[in-house]
């Protein structure tokens, strides 16, 4: 019985560990230095469950900065950040909702300020068959 107390604290352990990992893992920075004070950077924002249309969540999966890909929270859920260096930087982006997803990502160029924060919008089409998505800066002053 007390190996089992024993066996059940070390996966309680694991589980943990796993969360703050996980929870750690997404937040990216596009740039190699050390991290900058965020009013020296730009911060995309990726929030997956972003607007709902006809009832159902529809999702904004960012895929590739400046054409680089590898971000482990662009999943389909969650939230992740994601620091840009100020300036133009090219945003993939997918879409799935309404039962539809893109073939393939989109690539919107946008130019970001330092000490802002920025989400993908969808804007859907009446139906959600098309989209026009677009940065908006959600920055509270």
């Amino acid at each position: 019985m007390r190996y089992m107390h024993r066996y059940m604290q070390v996966i309680i352990l694991v589980i943990a560990a796993q969360f703050l990992i996980s929870c750690a893992a997404r937040h990216y920075r596009t740039y190699d230095a050390p991290p900058k004070p965020k009013n020296e950077i730009a911060l995309l924002v990726g929030i997956h469950k972003l607007t709902s249309f006809k009832n159902e969540d529809v999702i904004v999966q960012i895929v590739s900065i400046d054409q680089k890909t590898g971000f482990k929270g662009s999943r389909w859920d969650g939230e992740y950040k994601i620091e840009l260096l100020p300036g133009v930087h090219e945003v993939g982006v997918r879409y799935r909702g309404y039962g539809y997803t893109s073939a393939a990502p989109i690539a919107l160029s946008y130019h970001f300020e330092p000490g802002q924060t920025y989400v993908v919008k969808p804007n859907l089409s009446q139906r959600g068959r098309h989209w026009s998505p677009s940065i908006v800066n959600i920055t509270k002053e």
